[in-house]
């Protein structure tokens, strides 16, 4: 009897201290969740950082060569300018000299036209003189005719370069604008690459302090089930070394040592009960495949200890500064929008009757039917005027929910890499 009595109390100094260790893996699961979410939205950081120099260095590349062409278009202009003056004096000299040609044809012509008419109003006529001017006058007209066209030609010409120039002048004017623009724009991308490059080497710096964060967490997790371990399988044999003083009585109690140790072997299914988590059957269909904390934050809920019925059913996830969220695992987005009582709400479908719920987000940036990554940007989580922001997160397998943070403590050394 005394043997049994001392079975018992031990049994319970065990359930006891398994709930404990329960309660203490569950509070180090979140933090190497978090720790590993953390590292995780920095790993994001610094790639998003690394392509964002890449693209800038591409396009300060493409400007240099763009800037490089509009100065050879500059030279080119000039060139062809200078050239266009040169002809352009050419034809106004040219034009000069027939205008010069005609006047004096011209006056020729008209002091011939004014004796002949002096000669047809005299009393005497000398008929000889007369038909001597009209040969003169006659052999002025096509010579005039001709210089009036030369001097139209040259006109011409000369109103043509005249346009010419004006369309020279206006791709220059366009040519330079293009110029200055690019300038200001390679300045402007010269600045930012600096500025990316220190960001670079704050990025790094912290993505590296955060991945060691997170492995020191995931070593006290771990540090942590060993101990839950060790409490919950306390060493039966030497327990038992007592036992033949009480003679055969010892062997019809071994059942009831089995049936202890079985009970204690189940403890973390009952333990999870009692904190509102689901037993390991519930998420067997999402065991094994990997899964992300949606959020790098502190657990300020837990499942069934919301502020209301609506809130009670999963955990809270409380951030100071703006941060991104994730899809917790893979699968079809099912809803994204705002929802009653549930502000935006994002439902994600993970196959085997399970979803997630993910409300309270300040921006969804996916859309009804995509498919989504484990640990793909989904939206944004972003406190107001100083205050925190809260995510709120529910696992649901055939509509019933589940307690989700053992299950997504499960998956942190799985997606680490």
């Amino acid at each position: 009897m005394a043997l049994v009595l001392g079975l018992l109390l031990c049994g319970g100094q065990t359930a006891t201290a398994g709930v404990v260790a329960s309660e203490s893996a569950e509070r180090t699961a979140a933090a190497a969740a978090m720790a590993s979410a953390r590292a995780n939205d920095q790993s994001f950081i610094l790639q998003y950082l690394v392509e964002t120099q890449a693209r800038l260095d591409a396009a300060r590349s493409a400007t240099t060569l763009e800037l490089q062409s509009v100065e050879q278009e500059l030279l080119d202009l000039a060139m062809g300018f200078r050239d266009l003056m040169a002809r352009r004096e050419e034809a106004t000299t040219l034009l000069a000299d027939r205008g010069e040609r005609v006047l004096v044809l011209q006056r020729r012509l008209e002091a011939v036209l004014a004796e002949l008419m002096q000669l047809s109003r005299a009393e005497v006529t000398d008929r000889r003189r007369i038909a001597q001017l009209r040969a003169i006058a006659a052999s002025y007209v096509e010579p005039f005719a001709e210089a009036k066209r030369a001097l139209a030609a040259a006109r011409a010409a000369r109103q043509a370069f005249a346009n010419e120039e004006a369309e020279l002048r206006a791709a220059g004017l366009h040519a330079r604008s293009r110029q200055l623009a690019l300038e200001r724009r390679s300045t402007e991308l010269e600045a930012a690459e600096r500025a990316v490059r220190l960001d670079l080497a704050e990025a790094r710096a912290q993505e590296l302090a955060a991945r060691r964060g997170a492995e020191r967490a995931l070593a006290r997790h771990a540090h942590v089930l060993e101990s839950r371990l060790s409490a919950s399988l306390p060493d039966a044999t030497a327990r038992l070394a007592s036992a033949p003083r009480f003679g055969p009585t010892a062997s019809r109690l071994q059942p009831a040592v089995l049936t202890a140790r079985a009970v204690l072997d189940r403890r973390p299914a009952r333990v999870a009960v009692l904190f509102g988590g689901p037993s390991a059957p519930a998420v067997a269909g999402l065991s094994g495949i990997g899964q992300v904390m949606p959020v790098a934050g502190s657990v300020v809920g837990h499942f069934g200890q919301g502020p209301n019925a609506l809130l009670d059913q999963g955990i809270t996830i409380a951030v100071e500064d703006r941060r991104l969220v994730r899809a917790p695992r893979g699968g079809r987005v099912a809803f994204a929008g705002p929802f009653k009582g549930f502000g935006l709400l994002l439902i994600i479908e993970h196959g085997d009757e399970y979803h997630s719920l993910l409300s309270g987000l300040s921006r969804i940036v996916v859309s009804v039917g995509a498919a989504v990554r484990t640990g793909q940007m989904v939206g944004t989580l972003e406190p107001i005027q100083g205050d925190t922001a809260q995510l709120y997160v529910e696992l649901r397998r055939r509509g019933v929910p589940v307690n989700p943070l053992p299950w997504l403590a499960a998956g942190q050394d799985k997606v680490r890499g």
